[in-house]
C-alpha cells in the first residue's frame, strides 16, 4: 500500500480583498498535490481564530503570503508566526496602490525577502506553482547536505525522459525497491501534458493487464510533486505517459530517503 504524504501550505492575506487570489493560490498549490490550510476551511475549534491560524503556521512546512492594498494584525501575527518556526516563506506582492500600514509591512520584508509581484490572480496562481516548483527542485538538489547524517537519502531518478513523437514509445517505466518506512519524494516537471502514476508490484501487473488498480498518480498535468511513504517491502514503478499526442519532455527528480 501507498500512503500519500503531502506537503503542507498555508495561505495568508486579507479575506475579504483577496478572494479571488486565495483561490488562485489553492489552485496552484493543489496542482502540485500540496495541501493548502487557510482560515476559510478551518474546523470549529475552542480556541480563538488568531490562536488556531498561529498554530496552523506552525504546522505547514511552506508559508505564501499574499500583500494587497490593506493589512490586518493576524497577517502581520502569521508571518511573525512562519518567521520564528521551520517554515519556507514565499512572498506575493500585487502591483497596487497600498495603505501606509501595509506599506510599512512590506518595507520590513524587502529587508529579509525576495518577493514576486502580480497584477492578476491568474498571474499570482502561475507565480506560486513555479515558486513552489523551484523551491523543491532547490530543495531536491542540496540532498544529503541539508538532511541529519542518520537520514540516508539515494537518487532513484535524476534525468529527462523524452516520450512521443521522436521517441520510441508514448510511456517510459522505471523500478526500484523500498523497505516499510522509506518515504519516496520528487518533483516531475515538462512543458507539455501527461501522467504520472507510481505503483506497487501488484497493482503494475493490474495496470499492465488493462485491469482496475489502485495507484498514486496524476494524471494530465505539466507538473506535480511526489511525497509517499512505504509500509512494506516491495518493488515500486514509476510509469510515465504522454498525454501531448506530439511529443514531451519530461524532468524527472526522484529520492528515497531510507528508514532510520
Amino acid at each position: 500500500m501507498v500512503r500519500m504524504t503531502s506537503t503542507k501550505v498555508f495561505i495568508s492575506s486579507l479575506m475579504d480583498e483577496m478572494a479571488e487570489e486565495r483561490n488562485a493560490a489553492e489552485k496552484a498549490i493543489r496542482s502540485l498535490q500540496m495541501r493548502t490550510t487557510r482560515f476559510e476551511i478551518f474546523p470549529a475549534r475552542p480556541e480563538s481564530a488568531a490562536e488556531v491560524s498561529l498554530e496552523e503556521v506552525k504546522d505547514s512546512e511552506i508559508f505564501v503570503q499574499i500583500l494587497g492594498r490593506g493589512i490586518s494584525r493576524i497577517v502581520v501575527r502569521e508571518y511573525e508566526s512562519a518567521m520564528s518556526c521551520d517554515c519556507q516563506i514565499l512572498l506575493f506582492v500585487k502591483d497596487v496602490e497600498r495603505t501606509v500600514q501595509a506599506e510599512k509591512h512590506l518595507e520590513k520584508l524587502r529587508k529579509k525577502h525576495t518577493y514576486k509581484k502580480f497584477s492578476t490572480p491568474k498571474e499570482l496562481e502561475d507565480h506560486i506553482r513555479y515558486s513552489i516548483q523551484s523551491l523543491l527542485t532547490k530543495a531536491l538538489r542540496r540532498g544529503k547536505k541539508d538532511r541529519p547524517s542518520k537520514i540516508a537519502e539515494e537518487i532513484l531518478f535524476d534525468r529527462k525522459v523524452t516520450l512521443g513523437l521522436f521517441a520510441s514509445s508514448t510511456k517510459w517505466v522505471g523500478w526500484f525497491k523500498v523497505l516499510k518506512g522509506d518515504r519516496i519524494k520528487g518533483l516531475m516537471r515538462s512543458s507539455g501534458s501527461f501522467s504520472a502514476y507510481l505503483l506497487t508490484e501488484e497493482d503494475y501487473a493490474d495496470f499492465e493487464a488493462g485491469d482496475e488498480f489502485h495507484f498514486w498518480g496524476r494524471e494530465k498535468t505539466k507538473a506535480c510533486a511526489i511525497d509517499v511513504k512505504a509500509e512494506d517491502y516491495d518493488t515500486w514503478y514509476l510509469v510515465l505517459k504522454d498525454e501531448t499526442y506530439f511529443g514531451t519532455e519530461i524532468y524527472v527528480k526522484l529520492s528515497r530517503i531510507k528508514s532510520s
